[in-house]
């Protein structure tokens, strides 16, 4: 089954003291592309998310965002320096004595001196950290895919009946066929007839004419591979591989014989299910722009 590469997903959860929220989205693009996004602090993250969703994803432009909130009481370690802290004191009660100024130092005053405080995290556990953020990336994967598949599904059907409506040309091209020589020699015969009056017609002259024109009129291997493409693509679309550029370049080579059909066509009622092959292959095309 093919799938859309327009999806979006979220999905939040607490892990550990640990409120971790992922969101994918992502839309057409010739190749893949990702933009992944992850607090500064936990950088080391971003790699295994890229790998995680390369699994899966062969085609799009793909964004992710994760953000990660600590919960932990002890997410942050705020220690004093005594030594620095005393020091201080120290020096503040010799200034007082050396210039006879009263000693009002408090402790709000130490306090906001430089350095006194050291404030840090401890070290993250960066493999249960990775192990957490990726079990919630998941979940937010799966709602994303199941998007993609949905619209897939839509994308899947739509091709189908395309195809179908190609084969019902092809039928159409086939039974006009003998009916186009048929028609050719009626004219050439009138013509011939209306040119040379009362003398007898070279019957042999006339066959060969046709056989010419049957011969630069003649669709029947054009058809044959278009009745192979439409069957391929629904080959294809029933597949589990990523199938985006496989049904581009098979467009490509339905569009190939339908132009070379119309070049051949020496009349107007084939000429008209030509255009109309033309439009439907168009729209086709557009549609796989948007297949993984």
């Amino acid at each position: 089954m093919i799938k859309s590469m327009t999806g979006y997903g979220h999905f939040e959860d607490t892990v550990n003291s640990r409120k971790i929220s992922a969101e994918i989205k992502s839309v057409n693009h010739r190749f893949t592309d990702f933009t992944i996004k992850v607090p500064r602090q936990f950088g080391f993250l971003e790699e295994a998310i890229r790998q995680e969703a390369a699994k899966n994803i062969k085609r799009g432009k793909v964004d992710i965002y994760i953000s990660i909130v600590d919960y932990n009481e002890n997410s942050t370690l705020v220690t004093a320096n005594l030594q620095l802290a005393k020091s201080y004191v120290k020096e503040l009660s010799a200034l007082s004595q050396a210039i006879d100024v009263e000693n009002d130092v408090k402790m709000s005053s130490v306090a906001s001196f430089p350095d006194i405080f050291k404030v840090e995290k401890p070290l993250c556990d960066e493999e249960q950290l990775t192990k957490d953020v990726l079990s919630v990336f998941n979940k937010a994967f799966e709602i994303y895919d199941n998007m993609k598949f949905a619209e897939g599904a839509r994308l899947s059907d739509d091709l189908l009946l395309k195809g179908n409506g190609l084969s019902e040309y092809v039928n159409k091209i086939k039974d006009r066929a003998p009916l186009i020589v048929q028609e050719y020699e009626k004219r050439l015969r009138e013509r011939m007839e209306e040119i040379l009056k009362n003398v007898p017609i070279d019957e042999a002259r006339l066959l060969n004419e046709v056989a010419i024109f049957t011969d630069r009129v003649n669709v029947d291997e054009e058809m044959v591979r278009l009745g192979s493409h439409v069957k391929q693509l629904s080959e294809i679309i029933k597949d589990n591989e990523p199938s985006g550029r496989r049904l581009d370049f098979l467009v490509q080579e339905i569009n190939r014989e339908v132009n070379t059909t119309g070049s051949k066509s020496n009349d107007v009622t084939t000429t008209k299910m030509v255009v109309e092959m033309k439009t439907e292959v168009e729209k086709m095309r557009e549609q796989i722009q948007n297949i993984e």
